[in-house]
């Protein structure tokens, strides 16, 4: 079973390249996109850290703001590089930098190989009560601009969704969103496609994965389109796949342990959540920081990782 993982990363240089020594195989390739905003010290020393490795790809940098187009960037990247580059694999991982096994590799590979080229994408269709009924309206047909430094209406900084009905405070604000208001109309998914949504890191064959190297290829309006969409890469995967021939072997499940449950973004792990991710049948964990407990690492590395290592 030969493995590719494609990891997004930001910051935790050491989670990174603990992660990736975790993962390593003779038969793994890792392409790795590094934040551009992450501190190039942080970055140099990534990029050290993991030099010795042949089978580890560091993807040319962009800026990746949180909601933004840039984290579908980098996943694009780094699929784009393993058809161009003709890697051979299998299965190809979406991870973070700051995610870690809670299963060993010997399983891993076992669990995909026993697979028969299912899908592994966590999704939901539109109205859902996750994200509510008007995810639609809000977070597609609008247009969402962020982080627009040179956006000459300053008062709609940090972000921007058009058509706004937002209240200024003056009447000359008031004219000006008014006028901008007329030049972006609400938009509509290009294709007649069915939107999908869903958390934003999933396990797929190459056939899909190709599949989908080859729809943007193909389509660069759907690409477009997404550019402004709020938060994209939790619909842009999910709506290409689930209307495809390939929705029907999707497993709606993205192998993934996570607790969202405080509803302020992932829990962070710490070394008491260990019978947690141990009764877990998930592959992978997220979310993990060694500035706030590096000692999970260790247990789960002794705990759930060595032991399974030596018994299979």
């Amino acid at each position: 079973m030969r493995i590719a993982y494609v990891i997004s990363a930001f910051k935790c240089p050491r989670l990174l390249t603990r992660l990736v020594n975790r993962l390593h195989t003779p038969r793994s390739v890792f392409l790795i996109h590094v934040d551009k905003r992450t501190a190039e010290k942080q970055y140099r020393e990534m990029v050290f850290n993991l030099d010795h490795l042949p089978n580890v790809i560091f993807l040319k940098r962009h800026a990746c703001h949180w909601g933004d187009f840039g984290h579908v960037r980098a996943t694009l990247k780094g699929l784009a590089h393993l058809f161009d580059k003709e890697v051979n694999f299998d299965y190809v991982f979406l991870l973070t930098g700051q995610d870690y096994p809670i299963k060993s590799n010997i399983n891993i590979e076992s669990f995909l190989k026993k697979a028969n080229d299912k899908e592994f994408v966590s999704f939901y269709s539109f109205p859902n009560k996750y994200w509510g009924e008007e995810v639609i309206s809000r977070r597609i047909e609008l247009w969402h601009f962020r982080f627009l430094e040179d956006w000459p209406l300053t008062f709609l900084h940090p972000f921007a969704h058009l058509p706004s009905n937002k209240k200024l405070d003056s009447r000359v604000k008031s004219a000006i969103l008014a006028s901008v208001n007329l030049m972006f109309r609400k938009r509509t998914l290009p294709g007649n496609m069915r939107p999908f949504g869903g958390p934003g890191y999933w396990c797929i064959t190459r056939a899909c994965a190709e599949y989908i190297n080859t729809f943007v290829n193909q389509n660069p309006a759907f690409v477009r389109f997404f550019k402004y969409v709020d938060i994209p890469d939790e619909i842009f995967f999910h709506t290409i796949i689930l209307n495809s021939s390939f929705a029907e072997n999707v497993v709606n499940d993205d192998l993934r342990c996570i607790d969202i449950s405080s509803g302020r973004g992932p829990r962070v792990w710490r070394k008491q959540d260990i019978e947690m991710l141990a009764q877990s049948n998930a592959l992978i964990a997220r979310k993990f920081d060694t500035a706030v407990d590096s000692e999970i690492l260790d247990t789960i590395d002794s705990e759930l990782l060595l032991d399974a290592q030596m018994s299979a």
